[in-house]
């Protein structure tokens, strides 16, 4: 969901900040080792020169040529335009709907999920969470901790009046298997910072408890739920033992001693840097605004001495940690 500018903002994109911000986005959405003059040809329907007379400088996309580019690229226009004026943040919203099972209402988490593949090759890459959800990476692994993720998504959406018990929600296959594929692509990135709010575990406690008491979810459904969780538990644990991924790339995990209000990442690596604030429970901002990406990096790294590392070091932290999450989990 985009919001555009006024034509006469882009009118003339001879302007070089303009025509670098566009340049930028475009080849952040493009797969590693996919040519940039290629990729403008074939959405414009220009030859390849013409793209390249437009990458110099030497001819302006017109603002049809820009709007094209971004519906395509899905980018925001926004971004482009306004990334130089200091009193603007631009973002972005990407959200999914399970009741739209179109190629284009999975087009963003797949470019998403792209840009992640993309950052794998770069030694440099980092990944920073503070998270108040157990992380997407260990969920995506397991049927019905995403299924249930969906469920609370759909029931705030939906309405109680118009909600399906848990059991009739019906997910496409290929939803999975981008769960799973951005769980790998997660793990790629050369280092990770998780931070956990420490209550991630009592948030889906409860929310399981309110579907059950609600009759929405049947008992050999939660007993399903609760054997997967008990298995998350120890690949968290054995990650956090390790301090590393089974992709063997570093992994920080820490425990806050405060609570989060949402979850805050930050994302960057050669082709440029992202930061996001998730919302209403699978959706996301994203934003690609360096003076933002600053503030969430920040803020993220300062939360480091409000937290307990337990990955690799912290040994006693660990145990105590998932021997109450294992306590807590018994008594779904």
């Amino acid at each position: 969901m985009y919001a555009r500018v006024l034509p006469r903002v882009l009118i003339d994109m001879k302007n070089d900040i303009l025509l670098d911000h566009l340049t930028s986005a475009v080849r952040e959405q493009l797969p590693a080792g996919r040519n940039l003059a290629t990729t403008l040809s074939e959405l414009l329907c220009i030859g390849r020169e013409a793209a390249y007379r437009r990458l110099r400088g030497e001819v302006p996309f017109t603002f049809s040529e820009a709007v094209t580019i971004a519906e395509k690229m899905n980018i925001s226009l926004d971004t482009v335009a306004c990334n130089s004026r200091e009193d603007t943040i631009p973002f972005f919203y990407t959200a999914l709907s399970f009741s739209d099972t179109s190629d284009k209402n999975y087009e963003l988490f797949k470019r998403n999920i792209i840009a992640y593949e993309r950052a794998q090759h770069d030694p440099d890459s980092e990944l920073g969470i503070a998270m108040n959800m157990i992380p997407l990476t260990f969920t995506a692994k397991h049927f019905h901790l995403t299924r249930l993720r969906c469920y609370k998504w759909t029931y705030q959406h939906e309405g109680r009046e118009n909600m399906i018990p848990y059991k009739n929600l019906t997910l496409p296959d290929r939803f999975f298997l981008l769960g799973e594929r951005y769980a790998r692509a997660v793990e790629g990135m050369k280092t990770t910072c998780i931070i956990l709010d420490p209550m991630i575990f009592r948030y889906l406690f409860n929310d399981i408890r309110y579907f059950a008491d609600a009759g929405l979810l049947l008992p050999d459904e939660k007993e399903k739920i609760r054997e997967e969780l008990f298995l998350l538990l120890d690949e968290m644990e054995r990650a956090a033992m390790n301090g590393r991924y089974d992709s063997g790339n570093p992994l920080h995990l820490y425990i806050s001693n405060t609570n989060f209000e949402s979850t805050y990442s930050y994302t960057v690596y050669k082709h440029g840097s992202v930061s996001c604030l998730s919302i209403f429970t699978l959706n996301v901002l994203a934003s690609v605004d360096p003076v933002m990406f600053s503030m969430i990096r920040e803020w993220i790294l300062s939360l480091k001495r409000l937290s307990t590392l337990i990955s690799e070091a912290g040994e006693m932290p660990r145990r105590i940690f998932f021997k109450e999450q294992r306590e807590l989990i018994g008594q779904l």
